[in-house]
């Protein structure tokens, strides 16, 4: 039995680029609501680069239309305990639902 089953995978840096450029060409709704379509969105290298506020909020709304719509499987070299200092508390208030 065949099932299709979506899935996202893309560094993290590359997704808050995409989504960046698709606010400035206005297919910023259309992309953030593809997001939760597939069973799985994979955010690698989580963490790796800085944040800047603007990346903080896109993966606040990615996690945000992720919630109760499929899973987010998040890969990072850096350990847990240094996010807080990558991230807001907004952004670690939704992690419990990541991990």
């Amino acid at each position: 039995m065949k099932h299709d089953f979506r899935v996202i995978s893309k560094p993290t840096h590359r997704l808050l680029a995409d989504l960046k450029a698709s606010r400035a060409n206005g297919s910023y709704n259309c992309y953030i609501t593809s997001i939760p379509l597939c069973g799985l969105l994979i955010l690698d290298d989580f963490g790796l680069q800085t944040s800047t506020p603007a990346s903080i909020q896109y993966l606040y709304e990615i996690i945000c239309e992720r919630y109760e719509t499929g899973s987010i499987l998040v890969t990072s070299n850096r350990a847990f305990e240094e996010w807080a200092e990558i991230f807001n508390d907004d952004l670690l208030s939704y992690l419990p639902w990541i991990a």
